[in-house]
C-alpha cells in the first residue's frame, strides 16, 4: 500500500515579499510529513512530531485501518460522524487555529441557525444541496442578505473542512458562489449613542468600556486580555496592539483617565472575555436601545465616521484608526463627505474664468 515518511520543511516568511512564504532551507527537528493512500485512493498527509521511526509506525497503522475500511471490516470516516459533534470539534480546530472568539462565535450563530433548519439526518455525509437549498429560503425572510451570505460563507468553510478530514466525500455546497458585497458602513448615530448611553447607566462596566471603544476606534479584542493589560497603560496614553502585531498610540482624554483609576484595582482595565461583553453591549444594551443591525466593531466605525465628519483629514482618520493604507479608509469613509467634495468644486472653479461671459475667439495670426 503507498506511503511515505519524509522530513517537514516549514513554511517561512519570504525576505523579498512580506505577504509571501517559501519553504524553510533546514526541515524541522523530530518533525515529518506522512503521505499515504486512503480508502478512496486519494492522497492525504499527516504531520507527525517524533522520532522518524515511530512515523514510520504510524503509517503502518494508518495502513492497517484504511486496509480494514477496503475489506469492510471497519466503516468509513465519513459514514460515522454526526453533524454537532464535527462542528466541536470544527471550532476547537479554528481556535488551535489562532481564530479570535468573536469569529467563533459568528460561525456557531450560523450553524445553530442552519441545525434549526430542520435537517433530514443529523449525519454529516447526509447533508445534501437540498439541504442546504432549505435553509437558503428559509433564511432569506429572517436576514439581510449581507447575513444570509456571511451564514452560507462560514457554512461552506465548515463542510470543505468537514471534507478534509473526511468525514463526507463532497462537500454539499461546492457548486456555491457568492457576489461581492459593498455594504454600508454601520455606526451609530446621535440618537442611537444617546438612547446607548441611557440604557448602559444600568451596566457601568460596559459603558466604561464603549467610552473607550469609541474615544480610541479599537477592534473588540484590542481593549480585553490578553492584549490589553495595564502594561499598555501610560500617563497621558494607552499602546494598542493591533492586526499583524502593530502597534498603535492612542490618547486619553480627561475621563478616560479618570475611568483607568476607577480601575485600578482590576487585573485589567477591562478583564473581560469577548464572549461575555458581546453579549452585554450587543445582545442586550443595543436591543435595549433599539439598536438594530450594529455589532461591537461597529464602535470602531462610529469613531471613524465622527472624525470625518467632524473635517479630519482622511490621512489622520487613517492613521488614527491604524489602517493598513489611506485606500481602507477612503472605501469606507469617503461617502460621508459629499459637501467636501462640494466645497473643492467650488475653490478651483473661483479662479476660473466666468463661462456664463461671451468671449470672442481671435485666432493667433
Amino acid at each position: 500500500m503507498a506511503g511515505t515518511v519524509r522530513p517537514f520543511y516549514a513554511l517561512v516568511r519570504d525576505p523579498k515579499s512580506p505577504d509571501g512564504r517559501i519553504r524553510s532551507q533546514e526541515p524541522e527537528k523530530n518533525k515529518y510529513l506522512i503521505r499515504y493512500k486512503d480508502h478512496l485512493n486519494r492522497w492525504r498527509s499527516e504531520i507527525f512530531e517524533g522520532k522518524r521511526s515511530s512515523a514510520e509506525n504510524r503509517l503502518q497503522q494508518i495502513q492497517v485501518v484504511v486496509g480494514e475500511i477496503l475489506a469492510k471490516e471497519r466503516p468509513a470516516p465519513e459514514a460515522e460522524r454526526r453533524l454537532v459533534d464535527a462542528f466541536d470539534e470544527y471550532c476547537n480546530w479554528l481556535k488551535g487555529d489562532g481564530k479570535k472568539d468573536s469569529t467563533i462565535i459568528r460561525y456557531q450563530y450560523s450553524f445553530s441557525a442552519f441545525i434549526k433548519n430542520g435537517l433530514r439526518s443529523s449525519q454529516v455525509r447526509d447533508i445534501t444541496v437540498r439541504d442546504i437549498n432549505n435553509f437558503r429560503s428559509k433564511r432569506e425572510s429572517e436576514v439581510s442578505k449581507e447575513s444570509l451570505y456571511i451564514d452560507l460563507r462560514h457554512l461552506r468553510a465548515f463542510f470543505n473542512w468537514c471534507k478534509r478530514m473526511r468525514y463526507l466525500l463532497e462537500s454539499p455546497m461546492v457548486n456555491e458562489r457568492f457576489e461581492s458585497q459593498d455594504k454600508p458602513i454601520r455606526f451609530l448615530t446621535e440618537d442611537e449613542l444617546v438612547r446607548l448611553y441611557q440604557v448602559l447607566e444600568s451596566d457601568l462596566e460596559m459603558k466604561d468600556l464603549v467610552k473607550f471603544y469609541i474615544c480610541t476606534g479599537a477592534r473588540a479584542a484590542e481593549l480585553l486580555p490578553p492584549r490589553f493589560t495595564w502594561s499598555n497603560v501610560y500617563e497621558d496614553k494607552i499602546r494598542l496592539l493591533t492586526k499583524r502585531d502593530k502597534v498603535r498610540h492612542v490618547g486619553l482624554t480627561q475621563e478616560m483617565i479618570e475611568i483607568l483609576e476607577s480601575r485600578k484595582e482590576l487585573l485589567a482595565p477591562f478583564p473581560y472575555k469577548y464572549p461575555a461583553v458581546y453579549r452585554r453591549i450587543v445582545m442586550k444594551a443595543y436591543k435595549d436601545a433599539g439598536i438594530k443591525g450594529a455589532n461591537i466593531h461597529s464602535l470602531r466605525k462610529t469613531a471613524g465616521s465622527r472624525l470625518v465628519q467632524k473635517g479630519v483629514d482622511i490621512y489622520r482618520v487613517s492613521a488614527f484608526l491604524g489602517h493598513s493604507s489611506v485606500r481602507v479608509t477612503e472605501k469606507h469613509y469617503a461617502e460621508l463627505l459629499p459637501s467636501n467634495y462640494e466645497n473643492l468644486a467650488e475653490i478651483i472653479e473661483s479662479g476660473l474664468p466666468d463661462t456664463q461671459k461671451q468671449y470672442q475667439f481671435v485666432p493667433n495670426q
